[in-house]
């Protein structure tokens, strides 16, 4: 007998090694060599029967056999450190022990000295879930989903962040699987095949963009960390932790795509405001020598045409910028008032372009919106709608506006008109950014406005839509928060 077993039987007045200890010899795999009668007794299926050369895993649970490898493989305990060890038997029967001491052969064989704690194991389950009930109580508080799930993949705990972000109760989730909570087959398989790497292969998962549909269709994205542990039976279960990274995805992307417009937007401006300047330059130069009366009237329009042209695209940077920059200020308009105002004001601008305009709802409709920015939105739609009317046309030109109820919070506001209207290859890319339809726009065109109406109506919650035909004008419909 070892002296450090000599020294524990001492302290612990035990006279007789098989009233308080157990032992067994096992290989560094495992193999049973030699087992006490007590232990042999409760390990056998038949009382008679030997269970050498049977594995000892064969009655742990995998947390216990991989804690008693880890520990034959460091070959000693120190004198005060102990490990526990569970077995079962056929009947299902536990048996908890606590491994004091082991010894190694020049064989590689392993003698473990076990001390029998059946009778306190309750006290340790009793004192496991109370701290386990603390510790999930702290977890409601965790402002993150926080989920385990047991080696079935049935959820046995949610806290209350898991349920907010699944716009359910514990109740409904606590003994299910992710049946009740995915319904798209791929995020299904994705967080399957995550599962599965935590409890087959033991390892930490960590999933930087899961993409999770919620019940109501709403789409989100997740982290998600996924780790294994085993609890006091020595079961495998998945412990994970998401956090909802949906708005910081979303503003990172508006932050790439603000980066690309902003370069896109000063390479074109620099063109753009070159350009009419050179032009300028140009017809000047020309004047200069060519003195005659007409040359000089001729110059002058051309130049007035290109001065007028530069003055549309500064006030489209304008607009640009104080759709951009400008905190929504909401007031109540009276739509008819701004609508009227701003086609005198369109129409003595092109003073030369004469069309029919009609207002066809109720002048007393009011709405709650940011002036500016509706006022920019309305300009650049009835602009459109003088600017390009049929000239040289018998057919009077004409533009309705008319008002409708869309439903019970936004209204539908039309803007028809029987202008030369738009091919549809021209209206697939009407709102993108420098857009020029050929032999639409023209060279006057900045390729902005369109651009500029929708981010500014996205700004102010509306929505646009636009039908047209060729020859037989253009239909645009904006839908506003009442």
């Amino acid at each position: 007998m070892q002296p450090a077993i000599e020294e524990y039987l001492d302290k612990n007045n035990v006279s007789e090694l098989g009233k308080v200890l157990l032992t067994i010899t096992i290989s560094y795999e495992g193999a049973i060599f030699e087992v006490s009668p007590v232990l042999n007794q409760f390990l056998s299926p038949d009382i008679d029967q030997d269970i050498t050369y049977q594995n000892i895993s064969k009655f742990l649970s995998e947390s216990d056999a991989r804690t008693l490898k880890i520990f034959l493989f460091k070959k000693k305990l120190q004198w005060d450190e102990t490990f526990e060890l569970r077995f079962t038997n056929a009947k299902g029967e536990h048996l908890n022990t606590i491994c004091v001491h082991f010894d190694e052969d020049k064989s590689n064989e392993y003698t473990l000295y076990l001390k029998n704690i059946t009778k306190t194991y309750p006290e340790t389950i009793v004192r496991y879930q109370d701290e386990n009930k603390i510790l999930k109580s702290l977890f409601d508080f965790v402002p993150h989903p926080v989920y385990i799930k047991n080696k079935d993949r049935i959820y046995t705990y949610v806290n209350k962040a898991f349920c907010i972000l699944n716009d359910t109760t514990k109740k409904r989730i606590i003994g299910n699987t992710d049946d009740v909570l995915i319904t798209v087959p791929e995020e299904a398989k994705m967080v399957k095949d995550t599962d599965e790497i935590v409890l087959i292969k033991e390892e930490d998962v960590e999933i930087p963009d899961l993409n999770f549909t919620k019940k109501n269709g709403d789409k989100v994205i997740l982290f998600s960390l996924k780790i294994p542990f085993a609890n006091y039976t020595g079961d495998r279960q998945i412990m994970g932790i998401s956090m909802d990274i949906t708005n910081r995805k979303k503003t990172r992307k508006e932050l790439e795509l603000t980066n690309y417009e902003l370069d896109n937007f000063l390479y074109h401006t620099s063109h753009e405001l070159r350009s009419p300047v050179k032009t300028i330059m140009g017809l000047l130069y020309l004047a200069m020598y060519n003195r005659d009366l007409k040359t000089y009237e001729d110059t002058a329009n051309k130049i007035e045409r290109t001065i007028k042209a530069l003055d549309g695209y500064i006030n489209h940077l304008t607009d640009y910028l104080t759709n951009k920059r400008e905190v929504i200020q909401q007031e109540k308009i009276i739509l008819y008032d701004l609508l009227y105002k701003e086609v005198q004001m369109i129409k003595n601008f092109f003073n030369d372009y004469k069309i029919r305009v009609e207002f066809n709802f109720d002048k007393a409709i009011t709405i709650t919106s940011d002036y500016a920015r509706l006022k920019i939105v309305i300009d650049n739609i009835i602009s459109n709608s003088i600017k390009f009317r049929k000239k040289n046309s018998l057919e009077e030109s004409y533009l309705h506006i008319s008002v409708e109820d869309y439903d019970n919070n936004r209204y539908k506001i039309h803007f028809a008109d029987n202008g030369i209207g738009m091919e549809q290859k021209v209206l697939e890319k009407v709102f993108d950014m420098y857009f020029r339809g050929e032999n639409i726009f023209g060279n006057d065109s900045a390729g902005l406005g369109m651009y500029i109406l929708k981010e500014t109506l996205a700004k102010i919650n509306g929505e646009i839509f636009v039908i047209s035909e060729v020859n037989r004008g253009t239909t645009v419909t904006i839908i506003l928060p009442k």
